[in-house]
């Protein structure tokens, strides 16, 4: 019998017959049929339960967020304590991106309706908090899933993976980072030592140290000089809502202060867009703007957004100003970019992306006394000049491709590869270089990481030299 004619026969059944036919063609996967005859019942009983429920469950397997959220609605008007007619609402609050209104239903129907039961909808609970930013409510919950809930072994992995997520994001913890640099003509060691703690379910305190030993080797144009610098961080990082979020910063060091925020977008927690500001940060354009202590002032955006599954768009434009001894050097911007995909998903993940750099520079220097310090004795004037004009380069132009390979070695060790080359335009020629990392986890609590990177021709002011890098990380959560 087809469709019409089952729907004109339909039509001469009681409500209770027509219920069973209802309840037949959704088992059937019928959803036009099953929608046509909901409606029809609807319109002679507007309140009956069965033909709320077909409708508000097929709409949110469709993840249709309009007709969801209509019937939901309908259903909470007419069963305003039925926790069946409140998880539908919820479900299509999720549906539509709106999570907090979803986690304030979940999280009020398990306070009402199970206070000492199995809650059925912990897994709905856990999601819609974790995307509202009610972190703290979103653990508990998935603490519930693995203690209480009967889970297959490859959801308990996935529960796992989120909940170790959650622990190392928003748990007290304590990490620091060291990694030597080596130049043709010098050498930079980068120390950081740092401690984040959650103040409340939406603020977080990020303290830094970070200390900077940088090494110019002797050559014919400078002499051989160390320096270090040092600067303490305070960061107060915020989630406003499941939309908005902000962090604030503010930095001393020998000579001054820095400061700076970013405020930030969040669409998906894959989709963000930030706008950033900051004032008086290090440098890091050449060894010897740092041995200077170069500083610049910035604003600009930064995106990062997944296009579906596969795709990665990762986007830094930014306009500067470069200072010295708080006097402007220039003014330039700098855009950097990369768009992955993702070959394969499984154990190893493989990765292939396209990535470039654009960086111009204008300098504006009337005073050049402030290289005298780092030069040999006897210069020319003319080298003295093409030193103080390249401490910043007045233009980094290059495009490339790589590839990154991400894989578990076991439970506790995991490494990532990557190579590639690119088109280096200001010196038209081909770069090219890579880099791995492995980290582990001899507990759940503490990470150790190592790695080693080498490029042909560095990213920087410096970019006539090899960069050669080794790193090592420790972090502690508590």
């Amino acid at each position: 019998m087809d469709d019409e004619r089952v729907l004109l026969w339909a039509k001469e059944l009681g409500v209770s017959e027509r219920r069973y036919l209802l309840y037949l063609y959704g088992r059937l996967n019928r959803p036009k049929v099953t929608e046509r005859l909901a409606v029809d019942i609807l319109s002679d009983d507007p309140g009956n339960k069965n033909a709320l429920l077909v409708l508000a469950s097929m709409y949110v397997e469709q993840q249709n967020p309009e007709k969801a959220l209509l019937m939901g609605r309908r259903l909470v008007s007419f069963y305003p304590g039925d926790d069946q007619a409140l998880y539908f609402l919820g479900a299509a609050h999720w549906l539509a991106g709106q999570y907090q209104e979803a986690n304030r239903i979940f999280r009020d129907l398990k306070i009402e309706q199970f206070p000492r039961k199995k809650y059925p909808y912990t897994t709905d609970l856990a999601s819609s908090a974790l995307l509202a930013g009610d972190w703290y409510r979103a653990m508990l919950a998935y603490q519930e899933l693995l203690r209480h809930h009967d889970l297959g072994n490859e959801l308990r992995d996935q529960v796992r993976i989120v909940l170790d997520d959650i622990y190392r994001t928003y748990l007290p913890q304590l990490h620091s980072q060291y990694a030597i640099n080596f130049l043709d003509f010098g050498q930079l060691d980068r120390w950081s030592v740092g401690y984040e703690h959650q103040l409340s379910s939406a603020r977080r305190l990020l303290v830094d140290f970070k200390r900077d030993d940088i090494q110019l080797d002797l050559s014919e144009t400078f002499r051989a000089t160390k320096e270090a610098r040092q600067q303490i961080e305070l960061t107060l990082a915020s989630v406003h809502s499941s939309r908005w979020g902000y962090d604030l910063s503010l930095g001393g060091y020998g000579d001054g202060v820095s400061y700076g925020g970013r405020l930030i977008r969040t669409f998906t927690p894959q989709r963000k867009i930030a706008l950033v500001a900051k004032g008086n940060e290090r440098a890091t354009d050449s060894l010897l703007f740092e041995l200077a202590d170069g500083r610049q002032n910035r604003l600009g955006v930064e995106v990062d957004y997944q296009f579906e599954d596969e795709w990665f768009l990762s986007l830094d434009p930014s306009f500067r100003q470069s200072l010295l001894e708080e006097e402007s050097i220039g003014y330039g911007y700098l855009v950097n970019w990369s768009i992955e995909k993702v070959l394969f998903a499984q154990s190893p993940e493989v990765r292939i992306g396209y990535r470039g750099i654009l960086m111009r520079f204008w300098e504006d220097v009337s005073d050049l006394s402030f290289v005298d310090p780092f030069l040999v004795a006897g210069i020319s004037p003319a080298a003295r000049l093409e030193a103080a004009t390249n401490v910043v380069s007045p233009l980094i132009h290059r495009h490339g491709l790589y590839a990154t390979v991400t894989d578990n070695l076991a439970d506790a060790w995991k490494y990532r590869v990557t190579l590639g080359g690119d088109y280096i335009d200001e010196q038209s020629t081909i770069g090219y270089g890579g880099e791995a990392e492995i980290a582990f986890w001899p507990r759940k609590s503490i990470e150790l990481k190592s790695g080693i990177a080498y490029s042909s021709n560095a990213s920087t002011s410096d970019s006539s030299s090899g960069l050669f890098q080794v790193n090592f990380g420790f972090r502690y959560y508590f």
